[in-house]
């Protein structure tokens, strides 16, 4: 009984000490959301498609990053990683990795854009070309 007692407090003890080095994760936001948070704050937009994908239209003052191309990650060491990050794709698979692999480079504020820029326009948001 006492050593299941100190065994157990170990385990305890560990999970606590271990959690604190957990990275925060990104978030998922939907397209209403992205427009007020859009609206409400300085945020870096980012399309991680493909420079044809983007030229077909895209969501105001974004920027093109493409996931597929040359030194992807490379393209996000200039930028703060305090700024508040949104990312989008086409339907939110390229642009989730992409704001997994962000965190994983210290950026705090990533969201991702659910079902990508499908529903963006599918909902009637603006897009510029």
């Amino acid at each position: 009984m006492r050593y299941t007692f100190v065994i157990l407090s170990l385990v305890i003890s560990l999970f606590f000490c271990c959690n604190k080095n957990i990275k925060t994760t990104f978030k998922n936001v939907s397209s209403d959301k992205l427009e007020v948070l859009i609206n409400e704050n300085n945020v870096k937009l980012i399309d991680v498609r493909r420079p044809s994908e983007f030229n077909s239209g895209h969501i105001e003052n974004a920027i093109n990053i493409d996931y597929y191309g040359g030194n992807f990650s490379k393209n996000f060491d200039d930028l703060d990683k305090s700024q508040t990050i949104v990312l989008y794709c086409k339907s939110g698979r390229r642009s989730s990795k992409s704001a997994v692999k962000l965190v994983e480079k210290g950026f705090n504020n990533v969201y991702n854009l659910e079902g990508g820029f499908e529903v963006w326009t599918f909902k009637g948001k603006d897009i510029q070309y």
